[in-house]
């Protein structure tokens, strides 16, 4: 039988990772104001306000974790490694939602580019 910290690491994971892909499905299908729009920091007119807050919120509870690894401070409002399996879990999600099932679930669909017109001389 596996070790149960194993068990609790890939059960927080998950927890994330199904966490990150509902607010990005749920922002996206719902196109609520703000949330939807393209954020305003990261430079990525393609990434939504939403979606840039659950990546800068992974970020930040990993680099907390790896803080309280290494110095035994829990420097992120307290949260230490506890967090480090849910913040990877929501960063994957998040990205894997972004990139793999919002086109094939159909929720965003792909935009068709005309060949002719891409090569086209203006």
């Amino acid at each position: 039988m596996a070790d149960s910290s194993v068990m609790d690491f890939v059960r927080n994971a998950s927890f994330g990772a199904l966490t990150g892909a509902v607010i990005d499905a749920a922002t996206e299908i719902s196109e609520a104001p703000v949330l939807n729009d393209a954020a305003p920091f990261f430079n990525n007119p393609n990434m939504s306000t939403a979606e840039a807050v659950v990546y800068a919120t992974a970020a930040l509870g990993i680099v907390g974790s790896l803080v309280d690894m290494g110095t035994g401070m829990k420097a992120v409002g307290g949260y230490g490694k506890e967090v480090l399996a849910t913040s990877l879990g929501l960063l994957v999600g998040t990205y894997v939602y972004e990139n793999d099932l919002a086109d094939k679930l159909g929720i965003r669909k792909a935009e068709e580019v005309d060949p002719a017109a891409a090569t086209a001389p203006m």
